[in-house]
């Protein structure tokens, strides 16, 4: 296996560095992937086999990741994605965030294996603290691990690189995820809002379509932290926008959020009631738990009972109703989808 190299190490020792444009035209990482997606057990020994004689073949390393990610063997994918971080941590992007060579879940692996995969992103970030591509690779890699860290990652590679459209909307998300944990600070809200708005803006003056797919995202998180610091005029212009995107659901939900903050509850019980009837699933509840708490029951009765009209999977159904029974005894439920069912 190579050793721990940094970009300057591995250009002096004639390695092949693999910068993004180089790499799209050497390989096709979809193509690797698709092939390894059909790979007979003994196939893919014969590919480990050769990479005895031959440690650096990358396309039989990406093909083995894919071998292993469709069979489950995450410790056996482990290896050669470890070897990739290694080798080539400045591979583009849209690699790195790939599902087969992304960290998306831990449940295969053990602690012991979760915490290697860290420690070889990081021992990177310490030899390529100049290169924002690393930096940002190793951010979206260890965020379901260490959400802090990767901000503090996110945040050094938008230093070096603040053009790049893709790191704010990675912080963004990390602070998004900070937004729903307990006792969260008006800095961190701040700091979403911020992200959001930098991302959209960065879309739009340099007309990135990598923008688009999180333009909608970038929008929700935008109102979400405007609405909590109570930056209504900023929290409406991003309603309006989704509303123009055709998320009517999403905008009717901070459209009412916003008008509970105005003290208008019966604007905002019309715009829940609203809400429901575009939802074609599970319908958002954060405007349903602000009237709950505002003393609105019987409006928030009524909307949960419009819910249940919905195709639902039984055991939503269960949860509203619930949350039915609990008003109808005058108490208080606490409406969210993850909360177990009392």
């Amino acid at each position: 296996m190579a050793g721990l190299l940094s970009l300057r190490d591995r250009g002096r020792l004639g390695l092949n560095s693999m910068m993004k444009e180089d790499f799209r035209s050497e390989y096709n990482t979809d193509e690797e992937i698709a092939l390894g997606r059909t790979l007979s057990e003994s196939e893919a020994g014969e590919l480990e086999n050769r990479l005895i004689s031959y440690p650096n073949d990358f396309a039989a390393r990406v093909r083995l990741v894919s071998y292993y990610y469709q069979n489950k063997a995450a410790g056996s994918q482990l290896v050669h994605i470890l070897w990739m971080i290694d080798t080539h941590p400045d591979l583009r992007y849209e690699v790195w965030i790939n599902p087969q060579f992304a960290l998306t879940s831990t449940k295969h692996l053990s602690a012991n294996e979760v915490q290697s995969y860290v420690d070889h992103w990081l021992k990177q970030t310490e030899y390529n603290w100049s290169c924002p591509l690393v930096l940002s690779n190793a951010g979206h890699a260890i965020r379901l691990v260490d959400r802090l860290e990767s901000i503090r990652l996110f945040e050094r590679a938008q230093e070096l690189d603040p053009l790049d459209v893709t790191i704010p909307v990675a912080l963004a998300t990390c602070y998004y995820g900070l937004l729903h944990e307990p006792n969260v600070s008006l800095d961190t809200t701040e700091k979403a809002l911020r992200c959001a708005l930098t991302a959209l803006n960065l879309g739009k003056v340099n007309h990135e379509n990598s923008i688009l797919c999180s333009q909608s995202f970038m929008l929700e998180v935008a109102a979400e932290a405007a609405v909590r610091l109570l930056y209504l005029d900023q929290a409406v212009l991003a309603t309006e926008q989704l509303y123009s995107l055709g998320k009517e659901q999403l905008a009717c939900n901070f459209e009412g959020r916003i008008a509970v903050r105005r003290f208008d509850l019966e604007a905002a019980e019309q715009l829940l009631y609203r809400s429901v009837k575009c939802s074609k699933s599970n319908p958002r509840l954060e405007l349903a738990q602000e009237l709950v708490d505002a003393g609105r029951q019987e409006s928030v009765r009524q909307f949960l009972s419009m819910c249940l009209l919905l195709p639902l999977t039984q055991r939503a159904s269960e949860r509203i109703q619930n949350w039915i029974n609990q008003i109808d005894r005058h108490e208080t439920p606490k409406l969210s989808w993850k909360q177990p069912i009392e």
